[in-house]
């Protein structure tokens, strides 16, 4: 299976989006994939270097039409340059701006590439609002939610948040369980602040160690999805307990 594919960003502040997209390119063209380069090395790798100095060849930003997102000549310039193997990097990515605001026709036209895309290519989606995709797109791409800044959470709600990072770190699955059972007692506005500071945690994570905090993000993203279609807390303990263990890197 694939690294990833396609994924959207998603969040109300458009550098916020597009920082940590560069930095999801980063971890995945660096030569040193269980350590990627910090936006701050004194010496990245080369792909590194030219991703944060926005040189990289590889690294493809397509330009969105103001107050239209990308138009349907811009996808089909998509479709005639990812057939193009990579200039440098093992893979090829492309960030699309303004993803939501794509018509029907173009998000139709992106489909294809979605599903069949060459596997060194991956799609980076940027937007404030998820919900103005079209579902076929959005069921095709992992979900990230970026925040510009961290929201404010009560001193309880982060030290949970923290104990439940340090037991994923662990990498035990039984303390994990054990860990995570008082979760089936919250209610669900007590559950979600905490799956959002966990998040936001992860996500820090993501930025300075890559795996396995990315899928750690993913997985807690779609718990804190669930509880807006009304799937109690009762669930997450049993959700924590699936989570693919093994310890971090630090």
């Amino acid at each position: 299976m694939r690294e990833f594919h396609a994924r959207i960003l998603y969040g109300p502040e458009a550098p916020a989006l597009f920082h940590t997209a560069q930095l999801l390119a980063a971890q995945s063209l660096c030569l040193h994939r269980d350590s990627p380069c910090a936006p701050d090395a004194t010496a990245p790798c080369p792909h590194c270097r030219k991703v944060f100095a926005g040189i990289h060849p590889d690294l493809i930003t397509l330009q969105a039409e103001a107050g239209k997102g990308l138009s349907i000549g811009a996808v089909r310039e998509l479709q005639a340059d990812v057939l193009l193997r990579p200039n440098e990097a093992e893979r090829k990515i492309y960030i699309l701006p303004q993803a939501d605001l794509m018509d029907g026709r173009v998000q139709n036209a992106l489909l294809k590439l979605l599903e069949d895309g060459p596997a060194y290519a991956m799609f980076l989606l940027l937007t404030d609002n998820p919900k103005a995709l079209l579902e076929t797109v959005r069921s095709r791409c992992h979900a990230l939610a970026v925040k510009g800044q961290r929201q404010s959470a009560t001193p309880e709600t982060l030290a949970q948040a923290q104990k439940l990072l340090a037991l994923l770190e662990r990498g035990d699955a039984l303390a994990l369980l054990e860990g995570s059972l008082p979760l089936e007692k919250l209610k669900r506005e007590q559950a979600v602040p905490l799956l959002e500071v966990l998040m936001e945690l992860l996500a820090e994570g993501v930025k300075t160690c890559g795996e396995p905090y990315l899928t750690w993000y993913d997985e807690v993203g779609r718990m804190r999805q669930a509880q807006e279609f009304h799937i109690g807390a009762a669930h997450l303990a049993g959700w924590f307990a699936t989570l693919s263990s093994g310890a971090a890197s630090s």
